[in-house]
């Protein structure tokens, strides 16, 4: 790897043959985190995230890779960037034929290249899923659009259970029988009564004023001796009609309209309480019903689960234990990923970045001074386990065997430009 005037670097040049694993250390703003910016944009492009590539004073900046399997050179990138913005791109084989689309070429490699596994631990878990599934081949798509509508179905009805439950609690058992009380005969009855009560009570208003006829007869008798004779007459027929009266009304029987009315109470009460009967028996089937309904779409669910489960199980994960929840996140040994222990989470993630691309093993960890030296001894080993390479920034003091760069600069390294 070679870069020269890339932001803060002036001339580093890095032997990687051979090697499993390089950590370039060093102060702050001396050219580390550039140094793998470098290895970083020769292969994105116009994906690098940082527009001032070319080191201020000078006229272009130039990476040159050669990327491969050990000591196997498989492509050698050269990118150089002017100061206008401009950038030119040549990949090329060992034998040194050229690919005529050479980002095209570097595009299937970018995510793999610059892979760094301290961020796929900081990614969201939408993300961190989404990956693993790309690499096990896994394709919820189907199983989560049918899990979602018996899902939302479910939930709807749970909501008319709920309901239900509710109403069905609140409305108190009666006891009634389960037909109503037929009224239609004790009202015709009830009709008949009262015909025949106000008939009587007529009968006693036309009593009572022969009565008071007769004695106001009696007093003209009295009174007009001369009109005895025509007085006597009516004073007999008046005595006559009250005799027939008397005779009629005697005959009427007395009319018991609190019995028919007692009655008909009674037969209204018992129908409201056949009709809260129905009302709640009502509300009981319909209950039934609804959690018959969630049931059915609670064992859709479940067979779905099992379907996601069994596609799970049969995937080829970069690292055994690996899995999703009921809400497709990423799960380690059963639990969320992001509850794993810093040390599980470091093996998974730099086996994931293995994996993303199996002939080019590369992952490049900035920052890589805030893992342990646990988690640091992980991410070296398995890089020496699938052959591949990590690139390490620490920052800080440096340790037998890293490459520190200072000023630009790889130290100890004589060039033209230190030496002038």
């Amino acid at each position: 790897m070679k870069v020269r005037n890339f932001m803060r670097v002036k001339l580093v040049e890095l032997d990687l043959r051979g090697k499993h694993s390089l950590r370039i250390a060093g102060r702050n703003s001396q050219g580390k985190s550039s140094t793998l910016k470098a290895y970083w944009a020769a292969c994105g492009g116009r994906d690098f995230p940082d527009d001032r590539i070319v080191r201020d004073g000078e006229d272009e900046a130039f990476v040159e890779l050669k990327i491969g399997d050990g000591d196997e050179t498989k492509l050698i990138v050269t990118r150089t960037w002017k100061a206008n913005g401009t950038d030119r791109l040549v990949v090329s084989s060992p034998d040194g034929a050229r690919f005529p689309s050479p980002q095209s070429k570097l595009s299937a490699l970018h995510s793999t290249i610059c892979y760094d596994p301290r961020a796929f631990n900081e990614m969201p878990e939408e993300k961190k899923a989404q990956i693993v599934r790309q690499l096990a081949g896994l394709d919820f798509a189907d199983l989560d659009v049918q899990r979602k509508e018996l899902y939302d179905a479910r939930t709807e009805i749970n909501r008319e259970v709920t309901r239900l439950s509710g109403l069905l609690a609140s409305t108190p058992e009666v006891e009634a029988p389960d037909e109503e009380v037929g009224i239609a005969a004790l009202i015709e009855e009830q009709g008949r009564r009262i015909k025949a009560s106000s008939a009587r009570e007529q009968a006693g208003r036309d009593l009572d004023r022969a009565v008071k006829s007769a004695e106001d007869a009696a007093q003209r008798v009295s009174v007009l001796r001369e009109q005895l004779l025509a007085a006597e007459e009516s004073h007999q027929r008046c005595l006559v009609t009250q005799a027939n009266l008397l005779t009629a009304y005697q005959a009427m029987p007395e009319v018991d309209l609190a019995e028919v009315s007692a009655q008909i109470e009674a037969a209204g009460q018992v129908n409201a309480a056949v009709a809260k009967k129905r009302q709640r028996a009502g509300i009981a089937s319909d209950l039934e019903t609804a959690r018959c309904q969630s049931a059915k779409l609670t064992a859709g669910i479940d067979g779905l689960d099992r379907a996601r489960a069994e596609m799970i199980a049969g995937a080829s994960f970069p690292v055994p234990g690996l899995g999703f929840d009921a809400a497709g996140f990423l799960t380690f040994n059963g639990i969320p990923y992001s509850q794993s222990g810093d040390g599980e989470q470091t093996r998974v993630s730099t086996a994931i970045g293995f994996a993303l691309n199996p002939e080019i093993k590369n992952v490049l960890i900035r920052q890589a001074s805030l893992l342990d030296d646990d988690n640091l001894a992980i991410v070296v080993e398995m890089a020496a386990q699938v052959g591949g390479f990590a690139l390490l920034e620490m920052v800080g003091g440096a340790e037998d065997g890293d490459v520190v760069i200072e000023d630009g600069f790889v130290v100890g390294a004589e060039t033209v430009e230190q030496a002038g």
